[in-house]
C-alpha cells in the first residue's frame, strides 16, 4: 500500500523559499528528461491495456506518482510496494498534456490516466523500449495475440 507520509521528505525550512512558484517553473527546476514509476511485472498487462491508471488514495491525494530518477522509484518498491518494474514517461508529456505537478523535491503526480503509447519500461537486456513493443515481444505473458 501506500504509506501515508511520502518517502521522500521536502526542502528543509531554510530553503523553502527559494521553491519556484508556478507549476512550470517547479517541472522546469526538478529537469530530467523522464518521471520513474514502479509498479509489477503482474500489473503490465493491465497497463498495456488501460494505460496507468490514479490510485485512489495516496499521501498528497488520487493520482498516479512519479519520482525524479529510476534509482529512487527501485527505493520506493524496495521500502513499500515490493514491485519489480520500473516504468518511465517523458516529462514533457506530463508537463504538456496532463496537469502534472511536483508535490516536492523528488517526487510529482497526475490524476490523469497516462496512456500505454506513452510509458517506456525495461526489456529483459535492460533496455528502455515502448510499453507497446515489450507487450509485443512477450505478447504470451500479455495475453494477446502477435498478430
Amino acid at each position: 500500500g501506500i504509506p501515508a507520509e511520502p518517502l521522500f521528505r521536502s526542502a528543509s525550512a531554510a530553503t523553502r523559499n527559494t521553491v519556484p512558484k508556478t507549476r512550470e517553473e517547479r517541472i522546469n527546476a526538478a529537469g530530467g528528461e523522464y518521471r520513474y514509476h514502479s509498479t509489477t511485472a503482474g500489473a503490465l498487462p493491465g497497463i498495456y491495456k488501460e494505460g496507468l491508471k490514479p490510485s485512489k488514495r495516496g499521501y498528497a491525494g488520487k493520482g498516479v506518482y512519479f519520482s525524479d530518477s529510476e534509482e529512487k522509484s527501485l527505493a520506493w518498491m524496495a521500502e513499500t510496494t515490493g514491485g519489480d518494474k520500473v516504468l518511465r514517461v517523458k516529462t514533457s508529456y506530463l508537463r504538456d498534456k496532463t496537469d502534472y505537478d511536483e508535490i516536492d523535491d523528488e517526487q510529482g503526480l497526475t490524476t490523469k490516466k497516462i496512456p500505454s503509447k506513452y510509458i517506456e519500461v525495461k526489456d529483459r537486456r535492460g533496455n528502455w523500449v515502448s510499453l507497446e513493443s515489450y507487450a509485443k515481444r512477450y505478447w504470451r505473458s500479455f495475453g494477446i495475440s502477435p498478430y
